[in-house]
């Protein structure tokens, strides 16, 4: 029956997401937070009174470091592929390389040039 379906699928979702969420030292206040929504929405779809929107899984899922496919219950394996984790952050500039950026940042002044023509 396509309701018990649903019902089951939200299930698997909402447990899966919770336990992500421990393991990740995430509040649903946070993951709220971190996906640009209201605890309170997160809350509502976790407790499966409200549906989930695609983008919305997708953002979970990258902040979990998991697919989307795992958490709809399509996949037992929980890993993202490397492919689609986050690249990490860059390192800081060096001293040197700070010191060669010219003072007014790395664009030329584009104003002030002289080259304008007044429209009469």
């Amino acid at each position: 029956m396509q309701i018990e379906h649903d019902t089951q699928a939200r299930d698997i979702t909402s447990e899966r997401m919770a336990a992500l969420m421990w393991r990740h030292g995430l509040t649903v206040t946070s993951l709220a937070a971190a996906i640009g929504k209201g605890r309170v929405s997160i809350s509502t779809k976790m407790n499966n009174h409200k549906r989930w929107y695609m983008d919305e899984l997708v953002s979970v899922a990258e902040v979990l470091d998991t697919t989307v496919g795992y958490l709809l219950g399509e996949t037992n394996d929980d890993r993202r592929p490397e492919h689609l984790r986050k690249a990490e952050t860059a390192p800081a500039l060096s001293a040197e390389a700070v010191s060669q950026v010219p003072p007014e940042g790395f664009e030329p002044p584009t104003y002030g040039t002289g080259n304008r023509r007044s429209i009469p």
